[in-house]
């Protein structure tokens, strides 16, 4: 066969640090407390105890919330804050900075919760065997106030 052969020069640029920002859940509704941690970790994925910067910006890009300086003695930053009745729906982000010019962004979501209508259940076996030609099951649909 063929065989090529090529020569380059690469310049590796090592990452010194990360940030990682978790909430407890991707949307939430008017009113509903954001509860949200961060970590920091160095190249060699150990955690990071310098004080972090974090920002929350709403879908407009207005600064809503700003802690600065705060401090990260166990490696992780944990922050609440309460989303006010009427806020702006759509896409909210978080963004964390360690000094140093490292900063990560979060997004999550902010809309008006709308119940559903009915909800379908399905019961079936917990295995099926690809040689068997049906599924034996029972289905069941209930409207979102509890009647059948």
């Amino acid at each position: 066969g063929l065989t090529f052969t090529a020569e380059h020069s690469l310049t590796l640029n090592k990452k010194s640090s990360s940030i990682f920002v978790q909430t407890d859940k991707a949307k939430y509704k008017p009113g509903q407390q954001v509860k949200m941690r961060a970590l920091a970790v160095d190249a060699e994925l150990k955690t990071k105890k310098e004080p972090f910067d974090i920002d929350i910006f709403d879908p407009q890009d207005n600064k809503i919330v700003q802690w600065r300086g705060l401090p990260n003695n166990d490696g992780i930053v944990e922050k609440n804050f309460s989303l006010s009745e009427q806020p702006l729906l759509g896409g909210w982000k978080i963004k964390a900075m360690l000094p140093g010019g490292v900063e990560v962004e979060q997004p999550f979501d902010v809309e008006e919760y709308v119940l559903p209508k009915f909800e379908v259940s399905l019961s079936t076996q917990s295995y099926f065997a690809q040689t068997d030609d049906t599924l034996q099951g029972s289905m069941s649909a209930e409207y979102t106030y509890g009647k059948s």
